[in-house]
């Protein structure tokens, strides 16, 4: 059998190399989870949320944010959460990971944490944080360009850029690009190619 190339992947499209490895990444991390075993909810909670962890390195990876933003004065990559579901080691394999020639480290606030920490952060995530809060706290962050990503129906539409889905035993997720634009924050078109859905502007 002969080796498999870009156009098998994709028949008459030629995609960079570096394009198809990242849309693999992000298929087979999506197919990673699988329903929770009897008696083991928080097994499974908390291989559900590594699975996320990893996802949300990859966002930093291929999201641009502005030089100027107040997070990228500081010397390393803030990733912070908001909720108490994950537990601390679900980001135990990620936290010190390069990005861009600084560290990610791992950053937790909460429900009445001002808007000068939210701006701070490169990206956030809301961990099944109550929708009132997460009304309150993505309009306290304002457009500040921070990767705003949450795990709820309704976050895109409320103003978030990203948002987790259950689809059976696959975690995907999808994309609010309109509101990422207000923000200034730029997705890379190998991102966006492998998210579920993309809000491009108004009705879609």
């Amino acid at each position: 059998m002969g080796s498999t190339t870009e156009s098998d992947l994709a028949p008459g499209l030629k995609l960079p190399a570096k394009t198809v490895f990242v849309c693999c990444w992000f298929l087979a991390m999506m197919a990673i989870a699988r329903p929770a075993l009897p008696n083991s909810a928080s097994i499974a909670s908390a291989q559900e949320y590594r699975i996320k962890a990893a996802f949300l390195y990859k966002f930093l990876l291929f999201t641009e944010i502005p030089p100027a933003a107040p997070a990228n004065q500081e010397d390393t990559i803030a990733l912070c959460v908001i909720g108490s579901d994950p537990p601390p080691e679900a980001f135990a394999e990620i936290v010190g990971k390069p990005i861009r020639g600084k560290s990610l480290r791992i950053r937790y606030l909460d429900t009445d944490s001002p808007a000068e920490s939210l701006a701070n952060c490169h990206i956030l995530f809301f961990a099944k944080v109550h929708e009132q809060s997460f009304h309150r706290l993505l309009s306290r962050l304002g457009e500040n360009p921070v990767v705003s990503v949450g795990e709820i129906s309704g976050f895109l539409e409320s103003g978030g850029l990203i948002n987790f889905l259950r689809q059976g035993k696959r975690i995907t997720f999808e994309i609010n690009r309109q509101a990422a634009a207000k923000s200034g924050v730029k997705f890379r078109s190998s991102l966006l190619r492998v998210a579920h859905r993309v809000i491009e502007g108004q009705g879609s």
